[in-house]
């Protein structure tokens, strides 16, 4: 059974699209991911660890892996470790408000 539901994750790329929404020059990955740890209430799945990955909570590979999809939807570039939200990314930002 899975331990993160689809709109927790919803949730979480809410965040990171809310963030770079803000910062026009983007943000490193890091940052974005280190803010959620910091503001989000995490379960201790979620801090938790992936046997193959012991040195990142298991947060942070759920939105890395999350991403791809905004990336495929053409509303998030990431370059050289640096998000980006684009214009399509604003766009349906405001448009889709539930995550």
């Amino acid at each position: 059974m899975a331990e993160i539901t689809t709109r927790r994750t919803g949730l979480f790329l809410q965040e990171v699209m809310r963030l770079l929404r803000e910062k026009e020059e983007g943000l490193k990955a890091k940052e974005i991911l280190n803010h959620i740890g910091e503001t989000f209430e995490l379960t201790e799945y979620e801090k938790g660890y992936y046997p193959s990955t012991p040195n990142d909570p298991r947060y942070t590979k759920i939105i890395r892996f999350a991403t791809i999809d905004l990336v495929k939807a053409g509303w998030l570039t990431k370059t050289k470790g640096r998000w980006y939200i684009t214009d399509d990314g604003k766009d349906a930002f405001t448009k889709y408000r539930d995550p």
